[in-house]
């Protein structure tokens, strides 16, 4: 899944990190832990971030 991030950035930086290992695996963490509920005059955002 997060290999799939990495190949949304431009074709050098896409060539920096699998270029020499195309086997190769970027990390991420994709962890939702907030909501947004929109309020009048914008939004309200709560939840917990470490």
């Amino acid at each position: 899944m997060t290999n799939w991030p990495a190949s949304l950035f431009p074709d050098q930086a896409q060539e920096d990190v699998f270029g020499a290992d195309q086997d190769a695996r970027a990390t991420g963490v994709a962890a939702l832990t907030g909501a947004g509920e929109p309020v009048e005059g914008g939004w309200r955002v709560t939840g917990r971030w470490s």
